[in-house]
């Protein structure tokens, strides 16, 4: 009998430690906070929290993947079983924050050449939101982590198809230039040493800006906004404040936007509106006009009047001498 009580004391414990080195720990259902769900017709994942009533219910956070549609034209799910911060695949390359489920599919970063931060495959990164042959699910390194930090085994992963779909969240996407001296870098990664760090969301080319009562001016006009690698953003640009270019006086607004990264830029300028002059002074002038108008006419009345005189009195006097 102890015997036995040992044998299952060590199966236990190997059992125990088996686990843990695979990270493949499940937890209670009270344990698991999220569940997935990944639209493979449109290159998405949302995650939804659970709500009051046990169920998932709650949208919090949409996600650009790349992933294929391949088999997955019906409904399919997975859970999460795995976990490894870097995973090699058979082609050689590397993945990061992966988060393997119990179908085979692996949640994960996009392809790295080596097992270095430093050697993104740009093509793959730039391919999120597209699309692919493989069937596990790529992300942006940040979104990667996200998942692989707080989604427990167990989390429920839903595989379905629908290109009509809602994706609840508006989702930004970022290309890294191909010539960029960060390429090889996911702008997503908050590793200390990432050189995108450096950079930031910019807007260009804001002004103070005067402008006559009544007449309308462009603010976007030479505006532009990049984001942290470089792409024009400026349809993204939000431009907020309270102006009336039919008022006379000052206000003030902000130019205003946010990349895919979080990084944010904002310029607030001055609008003056200021009196139209020039209203008054052609009225001024349209009256002095009339006015000079009517002295004119009345002056040729006056030499009119005075001709006629003239030739009246001249008539008489010559008739007056005749008689």
């Amino acid at each position: 009998m102890k015997i036995k009580k040992d044998i299952l004391f060590l199966l236990t414990v190997i059992v125990c430690v088996y686990l843990l080195c695979n990270e493949q720990t499940l937890y209670a259902d009270e344990d698991i906070r999220y569940m997935l769900r990944v639209n493979v017709a449109k290159n998405t994942v949302m995650v939804y929290g659970k709500a009051s009533d046990g169920a998932y219910s709650t949208l919090l956070k949409t996600m650009l993947c790349s992933t294929s549609s391949a088999g997955r034209e019906m409904m399919i799910n997975a859970t999460v079983q795995g976990k490894e911060e870097w995973k090699q695949f058979e082609d050689g390359n590397f993945v990061r924050y992966a988060s393997v489920c119990d179908d085979g599919t692996v949640i994960c970063s996009a392809l790295y050449s080596a097992q270095k931060t430093n050697a993104l495959i740009t093509e793959k990164y730039n391919n999120l939101g597209k699309a692919t042959e493989s069937r596990n699910v790529l992300l942006s390194c940040a979104d990667a982590k996200w998942i692989y930090d707080n989604c427990v085994g167990g989390t429920l992963v839903e595989f379905y198809a629908d290109s009509e779909g809602n994706t609840g969240m508006s989702i930004m996407s970022m290309q890294i230039p191909d010539d960029s001296e960060n390429a090889g870098w996911d702008p997503t990664d908050d590793a200390p040493d990432n050189p995108w760090k450096k950079c930031s969301a910019v807007i260009e080319g804001v002004k103070d800006i005067r402008v006559v009562e009544g007449q309308q001016a462009n603010l976007l006009e030479n505006v532009k906004a990049y984001d942290t690698c470089g792409n024009d953003i400026t349809s993204s640009m939000l431009i907020m404040g309270n102006y009336d270019f039919n008022r006379v006086g000052d206000y003030e607004v902000t130019y205003y936007v946010k990349d895919a990264v979080g990084s944010v830029a904002s310029n607030t300028v001055k609008i003056t509106v200021i009196k139209d002059n020039r209203v008054t002074y052609s009225a001024q002038n349209s009256q002095a006009e009339g006015n000079g108008k009517n002295i004119g006419e009345r002056l040729e009345i006056v030499i009119l009047l005075a001709i006629l005189s003239f030739g009246l009195t001249m008539i008489i006097i010559r008739y007056t001498k005749k008689d």
